[in-house]
C-alpha cells in the first residue's frame, strides 16, 4: 500500500519505524498501523463507500468480516438516511404547489 521511491513494496518494518517517528512527534504515541487501517475503514464506511469496496481495499477475506467490524458506523448512516427521508417528505408539505421541475422553467401554457 505504501510504495518506496522506486515503486517497490515498503518493508513493513520500515513503515512501522516511520509511523513510530511520526507518532512521537504528534502526541499519537499509541497509534499503530492497525489503528490507522481501522480508521481508514471507518472513514470509508462513514462516507458511504459500499462495504464490498471497503472489504476489497482492506483485503479482508470476506464481506462478513468487514461488515461485522464496521457495524458501529452503520447506525449513524441509517440515522442520516432517515433524516434525509424526513426532509424529503416534509419539504413537500411546505410547498403550496406541486413541484413541476425547475423553477427557471417558466414557459407559459396556453389556456383554452
Amino acid at each position: 500500500m505504501f510504495p518506496t521511491q522506486l515503486g517497490t513494496p515498503t518493508d513493513p518494518r520500515n513503515a512501522l519505524r516511520a509511523l513510530v517517528k511520526i507518532a512521537e512527534r504528534t502526541e499519537l504515541a499509541e497509534t499503530t498501523l492497525h489503528t490507522l487501517r481501522h480508521s481508514a475503514g471507518s472513514a470509508l464506511v462513514a462516507r458511504g463507500v459500499h462495504m464490498k469496496i471497503v472489504q476489497e481495499v482492506l483485503r479482508h477475506s470476506s464481506y462478513t468480516i468487514t461488515a461485522d467490524i464496521y457495524a458501529h458506523v452503520r447506525p449513524r448512516l441509517k440515522r442520516n438516511a432517515i433524516e434525509a427521508m424526513n426532509r424529503a417528505l416534509h419539504d413537500d408539505e411546505d410547498d403550496s404547489e406541486p413541484d413541476t421541475g425547475s423553477e427557471d422553467d417558466e414557459t407559459p401554457t396556453a389556456t383554452p
